[in-house]
């Protein structure tokens, strides 16, 4: 069962890693005003952009950071700091667990920790890991702004799996994790437990195999889930019920309906959405937190909400119909299942940003990731159109003013053909071939523009080499992209899969490890770093730093990367 939660109003941070040619005290300036180095400017987010954005070229430093030795499994948080693992050997790789920050504090956590089983909490304070124990796994705590981190067992045995994502999650405040925990004699069905994530204490259980049914935790620490009521006892028929609790759970938990299949908040997270087995589509007051729900539709079937207070809130039928209406119930479009016009109810649909599209799929091959893809304009009486087979359900970016996204997607949902288009759909200008499916990378940091990146002439590599993170073994050519229509750049002749990024705060700057060669030392692809600003993305700027096979998350201009293979391997912070 999916387990996940919701942020509001805050950016999502993604991983990363990187090396360095200088010994990390290089720096280097090619700023584009005459090399005058940083100007100091601030993002320019008036529309068209590029023609006004005053973004300052990139001029990096890179420090090295981290340990010396070869590094994997970068997991950083934002600029701020970053875990890694030291000397990884074997398959699956374990070694030592180190946190690093910017500064260049860097702690060691615990030895034989294994790669993809380790997160830092949101907010700084922790860093939950798995660790093998018998046929399962323990789960760890630290904290990592200790002067010496104690490691704490939080659950001795049970662990669902060495696999932390797997395993469990963390709540959006990085106060709270969430873990499946077998008990003793029990093989499936695990059980629901909470740890205080800034004490490592387990503080609330649900037990009677809880796991297997959905969670969610809100920004305020509000945990809602599913459980049964009733069932354990002789004469007790078990009904399937979503629950609200407020961590850490001292209070009891509050029904909020019964017979529920899924649930997801509004984008201001004051309402959540119930989708009961029945088919009924009820909302529930999250501020208020009230004993009813109120009815919005019937007969749905799968859907999603839009980004305003007021939703709206798209879905398709259980009758394959598709709707969309507002969270106060006005109904905004009606389209009939007929032949040409009927949705999946094995994808969700999606509005545009601003909610004036809804965009549905027909023909879903989820194991090929593709689909038809339809669009209606948010209007009564509005004409469903298609606007193409065999595009990529998960590479569908839907900006402000355009369309990004791969077509013609091959029989094993492997690559595809990049496209742009209107927001209807029309006017399909081809980008790129031969991209990997999930790997096409946009951003719309301003009103009308956008920016894309992606590998073109992709080559699957995986029966010649594995990679020790789990990354796939893809390269390609890496190409830009952008709103003004014009030809693509060329940025590089190999790059590997994952490794290029734009940033995550404004989307104006980029960064991605050029010439990527498999290195059996490193278990990875490695290269060396180049940064560019979107507004001139044919000048790339040396990013200081080589032997790179991870980046992470752009932020403040920064970012931590994992070069296992530098002149002096480790974990290196680039600010630029």
């Amino acid at each position: 069962m999916h387990k996940h939660y919701w942020i509001f109003a805050v950016a999502a941070i993604a991983l990363g890693g990187c090396g360095d040619n200088n010994n990390g005290n290089g720096s280097h300036d090619m700023a584009m005003n005459g090399g005058g180095g940083d100007d100091g400017g601030v993002t320019d987010m008036t529309p068209p952009s590029d023609l006004v954005d005053t973004t300052p070229a990139p001029a990096p430093t890179a420090t090295k950071v981290g340990a010396t030795g070869p590094s994997a499994g970068l997991v950083a948080l934002g600029d701020k700091m970053a875990a890694y693992l030291l000397n990884p050997t074997g398959s699956p790789a374990t070694g030592a667990l180190h946190v690093v920050t910017s500064d260049g504090t860097d702690k060691a956590i615990d030895t034989n920790v294994q790669i993809g089983g380790y997160a830092l909490g949101a907010d700084g304070k922790s860093i939950i890991y798995t660790k093998t124990a018998g046929q399962s796994a323990a789960l760890m705590w630290a904290d990592p702004t200790a002067a010496t981190p104690t490691p704490k067992t939080a659950i001795a045995t049970g662990v669902i799996s060495t696999t932390l994502a797997s395993a469990g999650f963390y709540s959006p405040s990085g106060h709270y994790f969430l873990v499946g925990v077998l008990p003793p004699n029990v093989a499936v069905s695990p059980d629901l437990h909470v740890i205080d994530a800034h004490t490592g204490t387990d503080v609330y259980q649900r037990t009677n195999g809880e796991f297997d049914y959905i969670e969610s935790v809100l920004p305020d620490d509000t945990m809602l889930f599913q459980d049964t009521a009733g069932g354990t006892s002789t004469g007790t028929t078990p009904v399937q019920t979503l629950y609200w609790v407020a961590l850490p759970g001292t209070t009891a938990a509050a029904a909020i309906a019964t017979h529920t299949s899924s649930f997801s908040p509004s984008a201001d997270g004051k309402t959540l959405l119930v989708l009961k087995t029945s088919g009924d589509l009820v909302t529930w007051d999250a501020v208020a937190k009230p004993a009813t729900t109120k009815p919005l539709a019937t007969g749905v079937a799968v859907f999603s909400v839009g980004g305003d207070a007021n939703g709206p809130v798209a879905y398709v039928g259980a009758d394959r119909s598709v709707h969309v209406i507002g969270l106060d119930g006005t109904k905004l479009l009606d389209i009939a299942a007929t032949t040409a016009t009927a949705g999946d109810v094995l994808a969700a649909p999606r509005l545009s940003p601003d909610n004036k599209h809804v965009y549905y799929w027909q023909n879903v091959e989820r194991q090929e990731n593709r689909g038809t893809l339809m669009h209606a304009a948010v209007t009564s009486g509005a004409t469903p159109a298609k606007i193409g087979d065999k595009i990529s359900m998960p590479d569908l970016a839907v900006n402000d003013s355009s369309l990004v996204f791969l077509q013609n997607v091959d029989d094993v949902g492997q690559f595809g053909d990049a496209a742009t288009s209107g927001l209807d759909g029309s006017n399909i200008k081809p980008l790129g071939m031969k991209a990997n499916v999930g790997g096409l990378a946009v951003v719309n940091p301003g009103p009308d523009t956008w920016f894309a990146m992606q590998l073109t002439a992709a080559v699957d590599d995986s029966a010649n080499n594995s990679t020790i993170d789990g990354s796939p073994p893809i390269y390609g050519a890496l190409a830009w992209y952008d709103y003004m229509g014009g030809a693509a750049v060329a940025l590089d002749a190999k790059v590997h899969a994952g490794t290029f990024e734009f940033a995550a705060d404004d989307g104006r700057t980029a960064a991605y490890v050029t010439g990527a060669t498999f290195n059996a030392t490193g278990g990875n692809y490695v290269g060396s770093l180049a940064l560019i600003a979107a507004r001139a993305p044919s000048m790339k700027v040396d990013g200081m730093v080589t032997g790179v096979s991870e980046l992470g998350p752009i932020v403040n201009r920064s970012l931590f990367v994992n070069a296992p293979t530098a002149a002096t391997a480790g974990v290196y912070f680039v600010k630029y």
